[in-house]
């Protein structure tokens, strides 16, 4: 755990003067409790977790956000979990403005329960190619329309947001996050050996090559 940090932490602060406060997680079904205590030690902020749904959308009652604390009492995170890394309004800002302002009110009708100000939405899917048409889309809405406030931005940017307006509001928890392919071992357990192997073996290969 430790070691999955070094690059955003280490490296990319090094290399290239980034220094990454985001941790994410996608097409995950579940988490280890055990990642929270190492990873706000190594200085990440924020774990956004966007679940794969199949067999587990809509079955927990685990709250989108909240503070997850670490076995230790001490650390945390603050996380946001969805299901699936995409969004509808992924459709809606790649199809142009206009069919963004045609149906922004029924997407935001969709969304009327939400408890916070701030909604996010991960644009993109499989296999994504790169494009600047959500971009152009965004701009042209927000020279028109001083609401919704709909923007592109970083993780960080909605967690900070959320810290500052939400901090004493938002709930504290801690455990697992609970997996729902957990029967995989199980299913295949010649992949699962493989994989629990390398594990056993990547802390002597990496002192080889160091």
């Amino acid at each position: 755990l430790a070691r999955s940090t070094y690059y955003a932490r280490r490296e990319l602060p090094d290399r290239w003067g980034l220094a990454p406060v985001t941790a994410f997680y996608a097409d995950t079904p579940g988490i280890s409790w055990a990642v929270v205590a190492p990873f706000a030690q190594a200085g990440i902020r924020y774990l956004m977790h966007c679940r794969g749904g199949w067999r587990g959308e809509g079955r927990t009652a685990m709250p989108d956000i909240f503070y997850w604390q670490a076995p230790n009492g001490k650390d945390r995170l603050l996380y946001h979990g969805r299901w699936g890394y995409t969004d509808p309004l992924l459709d809606l800002l790649t199809g142009g403005y206009n069919r963004l302002r045609e149906q922004i009110e029924t997407y935001l009708r969709q969304h009327d329960n939400a408890p916070y100000d701030a909604l996010c939405a991960p644009c993109y899917q499989d296999h994504e190619l790169p494009n600047v048409t959500a971009l152009e889309t965004v701009q042209s809405w927000r020279s028109q329309w001083a609401y919704p406030d709909i923007r592109l931005s970083l993780y960080r940017d909605y967690f900070a947001h959320m810290e500052e307006r939400y901090a004493d509001r938002l709930p504290t928890l801690s455990g697992d996050i609970n997996d729902s392919w957990g029967d995989y071992a199980a299913i295949d357990p010649t992949a699962m050996g493989q994989k629990r192997n390398a594990a056993a073996a990547l802390s002597l290969c990496s002192r080889v090559v160091l």
